[in-house]
């Protein structure tokens, strides 16, 4: 039966369809298949559909989006309205913990802040990216490929501990015997998925590296956070490190690169499926 899908975006942002967002190739999938693609930006113009996708990038989303998402019969990832550090991650740090290895300082919101960012730039309420800014207590932005790292908690800058839009955490990479790191990730959309393995010889391995390949398997541990954290479509990363899953990054509003794209873009017919669980 076809569907027509509302996709939720936040005001004043990018064009859905110019975005490199791994959900707008999927509506190239559904509308393939003769379902109805409606696209919406804010929370002021209910339009008719039989389901909604809330696809709105930032940490957290706004009250007024949630609250003009439960008007829809069904919301794929209704749910999923916090990715914060403080909400997901298992390994953040204070002062005082009696912690001797390694650790990196990360932005308490998702991908450096930078989405916030965006939408400040694009609302008009900021005129420069602010990205370098210094003294550490101040800073709210930073390059997702240049977290900094510090051989233990003593070593942290004061003003970072200062600071409540930036938190420390244990720094738990997964490598190897020669050296090498990786990075796996998990991308899901209802009952469908692809797992991806990326190989670095850079600590911060991002998936842009082209050593990939696809993998099997999800651990138990990423499955019961999902439901937990209520998200229906996303992707999370991670590492497995002494046997277990360390989770580094969530994001229910994934983009598709180049190189991701070459990577999974068979995979990509299968994950839309995913969308029947809510139909």
């Amino acid at each position: 039966m076809k569907k027509t899908i509302l996709i939720v975006t936040l005001e004043n942002s990018f064009q859905f369809r110019e975005q490199r967002s791994l959900l707008a190739r999927l509506c190239l999938i559904w509308e393939a298949q003769g379902h109805v693609i409606k696209v919406v930006q804010g929370h002021n113009q209910p339009l008719e559909a039989d389901i909604a996708i809330s696809h709105i990038d930032l940490t957290v989303v706004p009250d007024e989006y949630s609250t003009f998402l439960e008007a829809y019969p069904t919301t794929i990832n209704i749910n999923a309205t916090n990715i914060s550090k403080a909400r997901i991650s298992r390994n953040l740090l204070t002062r005082t913990d009696m912690y001797e290895g390694e650790v990196i300082v990360k932005t308490a919101n998702n991908y450096g802040g930078v989405p916030e960012l965006i939408h400040q730039r694009q609302s008009g309420l900021l005129q420069n990216d602010m990205l370098h800014q210094r003294p550490w207590k101040r800073v709210e932005y930073m390059d997702t490929n240049n977290y900094p790292r510090f051989n233990s908690i003593k070593e942290v800058p004061h003003g970072v501990w200062q600071n409540d839009k930036l938190v420390v955490e244990k720094f738990l990479p997964e490598k190897d015997a020669e050296g090498n790191f990786y990075l796996r990730y998990w991308i899901f959309l209802g009952d469908k998925e692809i797992n991806v393995l990326h190989k670095s010889q850079k600590a911060i391995v991002k998936d842009t590296d082209h050593n990939s390949r696809i993998i099997t398997g999800t651990p138990d541990e990423l499955r019961t956070f999902r439901k937990e954290m209520g998200i229906d479509f996303g992707r999370i990363d991670y590492g497995i490190v002494d046997g277990k899953a360390v989770m580094y990054d969530v994001n229910s509003t994934p983009a598709a690169g180049e190189n991701q794209l070459n990577l999974i873009g068979d995979k990509l017919a299968e994950l839309a499926q995913g969308f029947k669980l809510y139909i």
